[in-house]
């Protein structure tokens, strides 16, 4: 009995640093998301071909998009079995009709054994107002000659995005002094 009340005690003590470092009130909230799914496809009959809408209730704006390809855009394998980058570019079109932003699908695998592919927009600041659709697409480059017949295989897509409110709120907060 002694023993277990000796854990319990250790792990509770372990415990309460976390529980304090929870209730700092000046830790910046955490970005929501939009996670999109694609199918397998190619895009080139149907281009732009969207893939996610989204309608805000309220102003966002968009930090960041990220996404994560099960294979390609690839043009297949070479004989040892490594996969062929697509020699086009790809892009995903993010946009309400009235701005657009594009960022370019990569063509580069994770390793010599995969042919999934990652993309990372880096740091955005794109502002959506409340009540316009937003699309994302997955645009084809131009005709190519000769043609070129790449295939992108279930793009895992996420945005990361804040109400503009929050964001304001973090920018005078910083410009404040406040961190």
């Amino acid at each position: 009995m002694k023993k277990a009340t000796g854990l319990f005690i250790a792990a509770l003590v372990c415990l309460l640093p976390q529980a304090f470092g929870q209730a700092n009130s000046e830790n910046p909230k955490a970005f929501s998301t939009w996670n999109i799914h694609t199918p397998d496809t190619i895009v080139e009959g149907r281009s732009p071909y969207p893939v996610g809408v989204l309608t805000p209730s309220k102003t966002i704006v968009v930090r960041r998009l990220e996404a994560l390809s099960n294979k390609g855009p690839s043009a297949g394998t070479l004989k040892t079995g490594e996969p062929l980058p697509c020699p086009v570019e790809y892009v995903l079109e993010l946009t309400n009709g009235a701005m657009t932003q594009t960022i370019p699908i990569s063509n580069t695998f994770l390793n010599k054994k995969t042919s999934q592919t990652y993309t990372d927009s880096g740091p955005l600041n794109l502002s959506f107002s409340a009540g316009n659709r937003i699309t994302v697409s997955m645009v084809a480059p131009k005709p190519q000659f000769p043609a070129v017949n790449c295939l992108i295989m279930g793009l895992d897509i996420t945005i990361q995005y804040e109400l503009a409110e929050e964001a304001a709120q973090r920018a005078s907060s910083s410009a404040d002094g406040h961190p």
